[in-house]
């Protein structure tokens, strides 16, 4: 979709903030600027939600998100999926979490239900060191209480559980 091509650009260009700064007042009137876009309208603003995720740090990211669930009681991953759809969607809910926690949040998703999507859990894992892997793995087990390796050993099989556990 246009708003996929236009905030995979965004990213591209590399002017988010990495400073660790946040600024609180900021966060308060991006939140109710993302409201606005989205759920206090007819229609969404899809610039908007781009501009705020694209260039905010991740310290303000997260200030954005306790203001926005302060404000209206939802969380602001709960507007971007009702307001947006398909790979733009998921770009922005990528947005909202630390990276690793978001791949762990992938995998998980990979494991539920009635088998295993191994083609996400090949293009999560594929693509990561040893390191990026092992933290990837601690976010898993703080957010589901289960080790990676218990669940790679129970969901997967043959060469792929071997190759996985590695």
């Amino acid at each position: 979709s246009g708003n996929f091509q236009k905030i995979s650009t965004e990213i591209l260009k590399g002017k988010r903030r990495e400073d660790e700064s946040l600024d609180l007042e900021l966060a308060k009137m991006q939140a109710e600027k993302l409201h606005k876009a989205g759920p206090g309208r007819w229609g969404t603003d899809e610039d908007i939600f781009i501009d705020i995720f694209v260039l905010s740090s991740r310290a303000q990211i997260q200030a954005i998100k306790d203001e926005y669930e302060k404000l209206y009681s939802h969380s602001v991953q709960k507007a971007i999926e009702k307001e947006t759809s398909g790979n733009f969607e998921k770009m922005l809910v990528a947005l909202l979490h630390e990276p690793h926690h978001y791949l762990a949040r992938r995998l998980n998703k990979a494991f539920k239900g009635f088998g295993t999507d191994e083609e996400a859990v090949k293009r999560i894992l594929a693509g990561q060191n040893k390191d990026e892997v092992l933290k990837i793995a601690e976010c898993y087990f703080s957010s589901y209480g289960k080790t990676l390796g218990q669940v790679v050993h129970s969901e997967l099989s043959g060469d792929f559980r071997r190759v996985v556990s590695k």
